[in-house]
């Protein structure tokens, strides 16, 4: 028979597996966006179809992270959205939960920062890169921590799913493409 402390230790790699294979190095959802001070740009202008925010599975990108306060949103859900401004900005936003005998972990990571554009491929280079974990049954498991900036390169294409709706697909070089829609937030 499985422990209960085994099956939480396999939850807690699935999400980080799961958050990996996501990206989660970070997406806006702060409460100030675009007219933050902060967040004045410095990368490249953002070709206008990929400017918006662009959600894949069940997160809200509205009061996700703010980076002026340093405060997290309570936000609910499973996935990960990416915000690219105009001005040369993105954020990205991952959101992994998961319920187990009453007991819910929640894993958040948010990344900022700025976009090197060439044509359909972005080279983003985070100013802020933070991870939340929340567990209501084992308190070793909630913390904060602010992760190494680093930098990644995504490759975009936008076009219609077999529904016809407009979505964009964001893969990093040798790797499969994962689709996202537009935020209706």
């Amino acid at each position: 028979m499985t422990s209960h402390t085994s099956i939480r230790a396999a939850r807690i790699v699935a999400a980080l597996w799961l958050s990996a294979a996501l990206g989660c190095g970070g997406g806006e959802g702060s409460a100030q966006g675009p007219t933050d001070p902060g967040n004045s740009g410095s990368g490249d202008r953002v070709p206008s179809e990929f400017v918006g925010t662009w959600v894949s599975g069940n997160v809200s990108p509205v009061g996700f992270y703010s980076p002026s306060s340093g405060s997290w949103g309570a936000p609910s859900g499973v996935g990960m959205f990416y915000r690219f401004q105009s001005n040369g900005q993105f954020e990205r936003g991952v959101l992994l939960q998961s319920t187990l005998y009453n007991c819910t972990m929640s894993v958040l990571g948010y990344k900022r920062g700025t976009i090197e554009v060439d044509g359909s491929t972005f080279e983003l280079r985070s100013t802020t890169h933070k991870m939340k974990s929340v567990d209501n049954c084992v308190q070793k498991n909630n913390y904060e921590k602010t992760l190494e900036n680093d930098a990644e390169t995504l490759i975009l294409e936008l076009g219609t799913d077999d529904y016809g709706n407009r979505a964009l697909w964001i893969r990093s070089p040798g790797v499969g493409a994962s689709r996202f829609y537009p935020s209706r937030n």
